[in-house]
């Protein structure tokens, strides 16, 4: 190799070298897709009816992770849930039904920082349980109720459990407790003349 040949290939190996050290070289792998979410299903095949459609999304190398709305049906037909995902995580609103078509749950998913309503009802429409939660774990002051109406229990919830002083009444409302909880587990219970938040339904 001559000289000026040898002189070349190292001039032009340090300008590379020098270009490189500019800065980081990014390197962007592309969405599949375009970067849309895939949409997938599941059929009975027995009935062809779809029981279950969601969407995935990969970056990268990275695990396809749920993204975007799901829906859950159940073998009728009748929607069980409805849900949405952010990347693989719980986001917005949930929604769960019964076979009847009675709203079964509701809660919705901001963050663990904010709190939002989280409400249960029986599959007559009374509502069950209702308060508070964090990204879909319960916690503040909670009330449950029998499903004909009446005031069952209230009191506060840690991390989805129950913590201290609970009322409670019996389902005829003829009766009332105080209850106490540790980390969901009753360590008291005395009867005596306990008033509910709410009036009794007629």
């Amino acid at each position: 190799m001559s000289l000026r040949l040898l002189a070349l290939v190292l001039l032009l190996a340090l300008g590379a070298c020098r270009s490189s050290s500019e800065g980081p070289i990014k390197r962007v792998t592309p969405l599949p897709n375009g970067g849309a979410p895939e949409s997938h299903q599941q059929i009975d095949p027995k009935t062809g009816l779809v029981q279950h459609e969601w969407s995935t999304l990969a970056i990268g190398n990275q695990v396809a992770r749920k993204h975007g709305k799901e829906t859950v049906m159940r073998k009728d037909g009748t929607k069980e849930w409805e849900r949405e995902w952010d990347h693989g995580k719980p986001t917005g609103l949930w929604r769960s039904w019964y076979s009847n078509g009675q709203m079964r749950s509701e809660v919705f998913f901001a963050g663990a920082e904010e709190e939002r309503p989280m409400t249960f009802w029986f599959d007559n429409g009374q509502r069950r349980m209702q308060g508070p939660a964090r990204n879909g774990v319960r916690c503040g002051h909670w009330k449950i109720w029998f499903a004909n109406g009446r005031m069952a229990e209230e009191g506060d919830l840690v991390g989805s459990r129950r913590e201290g002083e609970w009322k409670a009444w019996s389902e005829d409302g003829k009766r009332s407790f105080t209850r106490v909880y540790q980390h969901d587990v009753r360590l008291e219970e005395r009867e005596g003349s306990v008033t509910p938040s709410e009036a009794p339904p007629k």
